[in-house]
């Protein structure tokens, strides 16, 4: 007699003809008790959504896969429920809740990894609810206690793994969360972890996010780039390969504008500007802070300015700069104080002789030009050092003799 979970694999494979190679082979692997195998072909049969047939992916779940839970992979079977809970229609937020609440309840079952990787994503699941404000206290609390398994636990060498999707889900949540509640710059920083733990390519070149994804996200992060009071490196998001989406969408315009925020190119800043005035004022976190992002772009044409000068050359005049930043030279000393301030610049000025001096300034995380440059800077500090070499062994020989 066929246990009930190869009895559900044999009828579905007559249920739906073009997928009986897929159920029979399942079913094949379970009566093969080869488990690893068996896991592996699940999610490669639950990640194509063309299989996805009258709600099959469901039917799945509850007449086989539940039979397997205590046979597989438990960081798996946390992968593979949250896979199942995205075949719910869109307004069943319930039935996705139920599936994943169920699987909480055995925390033994599941261990540390799976049971953090499903309450995050449980945590993600109630902020895409219509009204998640209710939710924001249990999901708060969601993600202090995934913080904390993260950090000591799942740190430890006993689970050290390769694996990073309890990371990708964990930053998920949390991008979620500060999207809603803010801060900008809380958001920003979330979501390039959650970036960086993250396969984002398109679904259709072996990544895991869909395209309409990879551009909410591109442009989500470029607003808070734009629009946070704490950002002011751009560098590490402009080279994120997902903003690239942004190209040939209505928000193409945000690219380029981050491009010029990069690389401190006020002229750039107000061509994009004027282009693109009706765009920048339909997002309320761009308009709502039009004052501050125009300050923001002064403070990093300042900031490029100093970094690409050379090392001789670090008594700049308040004519460069006023020049250089597009500021009338008596907001020059607001500007560079305003710099100083917020930690981008540090050294002196002298308001008699109209210069300020640099001691240093805020390191950066360089795009390809950007290097190129340095390269170059490199190499003409390469033979200054050499000439000089050069000139003390000659001097040096002269003294001998």
């Amino acid at each position: 007699m066929s246990s009930p979970a190869l009895s559900h694999v044999e009828q579905a494979a007559i249920t739906f003809p073009s997928l009986a190679e897929n159920y029979n082979e399942l079913g094949s692997l379970f009566q093969k008790k080869l488990y690893k195998q068996l896991t592996d072909k699940i999610w490669d049969f639950l990640s194509d959504d063309e299989n996805n047939i009258d709600g099959n992916f469901i039917t799945l779940w509850f007449n086989f896969v539940v039979h397997l839970e205590r046979k597989i992979n438990q960081l798996s079977l946390g992968k593979i429920a949250v896979r199942v809970c995205e075949f719910y229609s869109p307004d069943d937020h319930e039935s996705s809740r139920a599936l994943l609440d169920t699987l909480l309840t055995k925390p033994g079952l599941l261990g540390p990894a799976a049971n953090l990787f499903i309450s995050v994503s449980l945590g993600s699941l109630l902020l895409s609810t219509p009204n998640p404000t209710p939710h924001f206290p249990s999901v708060k609390a969601i993600l202090a206690t995934a913080h904390k398994t993260l950090t000591t636990t799942l740190a430890s060498h006993e689970h050290s793994s390769n694996d990073t999707s309890c990371h990708s889900a964990f930053f998920k949540a949390q991008m979620q969360y500060y999207k809603l509640i803010g801060p900008a710059d809380a958001f920003y920083k979330n979501c390039l972890m959650f970036l960086s733990y993250t396969n984002c390519a398109s679904q259709a070149n072996g990544g895991s996010l869909k395209d309409s994804e990879r551009v909410v996200i591109a442009r989500d992060i470029s607003l808070a780039a734009i629009s946070g009071e704490g950002i002011f490196n751009f560098g590490e998001v402009v080279e994120t390969p997902v903003l690239q989406s942004l190209l040939s969408t209505p928000d193409a315009w945000l690219l380029n504008l981050m491009e010029c925020f990069s690389k401190g190119d006020v002229n750039g800043y107000n061509k994009v500007m004027a282009a693109s005035k009706s765009q920048f004022d339909s997002q309320p976190a761009l308009k709502n802070k039009a004052t501050f992002i125009h300050e923001k772009i002064t403070l990093l044409a300042l900031v490029d300015m100093v970094f690409t000068r050379e090392s001789t050359e670090r008594c700049i005049s308040f004519e460069e700069i006023a020049a250089r930043c597009q500021v009338d030279i008596n907001q020059v000393e607001w500007v560079v104080m305003r710099g100083i301030s917020l930690g981008l610049v540090k050294g002196s000025m002298d308001q008699v002789a109209g210069n300020f001096e640099v001691k240093w300034v805020l390191p950066r995380v360089l795009n390809k030009e950007q290097i190129s440059v340095l390269s170059e800077k490199l190499g003409e500090w390469e033979t200054k050092v050499g000439d000089m070499k050069g000139r003390v062994l000659d001097a040096t020989v002269e003294l001998l003799h």
